[in-house]
């Protein structure tokens, strides 16, 4: 992202150089200043900047058989490119005596927005397990530009059919969050998709 001059790249690290990093220029790119943002973290999923705020999207995961076993997310935060604050925002939930944390963010098909702020609010998106082991969608927010977030919200299960995974998007104006996601269940022929706003 760019904007007036300023750059920001968030990446994934390989090799010798593991977890999610950022790179930050206020000189049009001349130069750029590196940070870590987790060491922990594998992918980097959404980058937000406004000339303001510098938000990242990022996490951990582990499969078997295509099945999520381990997940986590992280929200990194900046107002100056080279100071950053993470919060891990991923949901827990226990089972048979056990914590479990299994969350993921994707996007389907095409990019969707994971990421949405107004104000000091910071809103962000992602998908997870539950109790009883649904799999849903989940709502984490800060109020105080990203120095703290709210346990994490699960917004899914209210929904009649299975919400498709990297479907789920949000967007934030005046005061308000907006997020839409989609079921490509059908429950008979003629309904084969549809859409969840709140």
């Amino acid at each position: 992202k760019a904007v007036n001059g300023k750059v920001i790249i968030a990446y994934k690290g390989t090799g010798d150089k593991k977890g999610s990093w950022a790179l930050f220029s206020n000189d049009g790119g001349s130069s750029f200043t590196e940070t870590i943002l987790s060491v922990e973290s594998s992918y980097v999923a959404d980058l937000y900047y406004d000339g303001d705020q510098m938000i990242v999207v990022h996490g951990d995961y582990s499969t078997s058989y295509g099945y999520i076993t381990v997940g986590k997310v992280w929200v990194s935060t900046s107002q100056d490119g080279t100071s950053f604050t993470t919060s891990k925002v991923s949901a827990t939930y226990i089972k048979d005596d056990k914590e479990n944390e299994r969350c993921y963010v994707r996007h389907g098909d095409h990019y969707s927005s994971k990421i949405a702020r107004s104000g000091n609010n910071i809103h962000v998106l992602f998908t997870g397990y539950a109790n009883s082991d649904l799999w849903t969608t989940f709502y984490a927010r800060s109020t105080n530009c990203g120095s703290s977030f709210e346990p994490a919200k699960d917004i899914g299960s209210g929904a009649p059919e299975s919400l498709q995974n990297g479907s789920e998007t949000v967007a934030a104006r005046n005061g308000n969050v907006y997020w839409i996601a989609a079921s490509t269940y059908p429950t008979n022929n003629n309904q084969r998709n549809k859409f969840y706003f709140e």
